[in-house]
């Protein structure tokens, strides 16, 4: 029977004629990068960033006013008394059909005078109009951090970032779900081998429709693991760069992932 050592002393040497199905451990199996993965994950990266600075250029002012939010929430804080130097309303939301709340005020620590202006919700707008001074929460490492109200976070000041964080996560999770994927594969590797199989059955087929169309590759395969035992098992993946390519025959050899009996899966 054999160990994990023994296991790792069999691995076989790297496969340049495997066929990969999941494109991101290409390197992994056969020693050679995908380039065409490479380009596609680099544009991938490119058309995020920019649409985050876009988005954020856009919303400099409410995503930094989040970051205080969160920043005053886990630093030491104080309270003190902060004078309302003025209050505004502007037009905001789709086609400027709503209003948003604005005022500035002055608040002293240990002697020295600072300023902040924020948005505020139409309740705290109306209390700052009937009460000239308001309660202030600052950080005490960096007083220029504020907000108007007691301790704790300003659901209404975090609000208006949800959209960006929504954002930042719809464009990452094409490339998040990858690297989990990567780095899954690499722990099963440090506990058992990478050892190579054939395929038995291989297809494609089409599933979705309009934009959600997509090319879908279904391979049956069979491999021997270092203990003698005979295994077979299925692996799905998107593969829409093979739609108009001949699929590999079968009988071409395919990477596996295995650590024992019940954990193993096709790279």
């Amino acid at each position: 029977m054999f160990g994990v050592k023994d296991i790792m002393a069999v691995s076989p040497p790297l496969r340049e004629d495997a066929f990969v199905l999941n494109r991101i451990h290409n390197r992994r199996i056969t020693g050679y990068w995908d380039t065409g993965l490479l380009r596609e994950m680099g544009l991938q990266i490119l058309i995020m960033l920019a649409a985050i600075s876009i988005f954020f250029g856009a919303s400099s002012r409410i995503l930094f006013e989040g970051i205080e939010e969160i920043q005053l929430a886990f630093m030491p804080n104080e309270t003190g008394v902060a004078d309302i130097v003025n209050r505004w309303t502007t037009r905001c939301g789709k086609n400027g059909g709503s209003a948003c709340y604005h005022v500035r005020y002055r608040y002293d620590v240990a002697g020295n005078a600072y300023f902040a202006e924020e948005q505020i919700g139409y309740s705290l707008y109306t209390d700052t109009g009937r009460e000239p001074r308001m309660q202030v929460t600052y950080a005490v490492d960096n007083p220029e951090i504020a907000h108007i109200g007691g301790p704790g976070i300003r659901t209404e000041r975090m609000l208006p970032v949800a959209p960006i964080l929504v954002l930042i996560i719809a464009f990452s999770l094409p490339l998040l779900f990858p690297l989990i994927e990567y780095l899954r594969v690499g722990r099963m590797l440090r506990k058992g081998t990478l050892v190579y199989g054939t395929i038995r059955e291989i297809n494609g087929y089409i599933t979705g429709s309009g934009k959600n169309r997509r090319y879908r590759v279904r391979v049956s395969y069979a491999f021997i693991a270092p203990d003698g035992h005979a295994y077979n098992g299925e692996q799905k993946r998107t593969r829409s760069d093979l739609r108009n390519r001949t699929l590999p025959d079968p009988g071409t050899a395919v990477a596996i992932a295995y650590v024992d009996g019940s954990k193993y899966m096709m790279l």
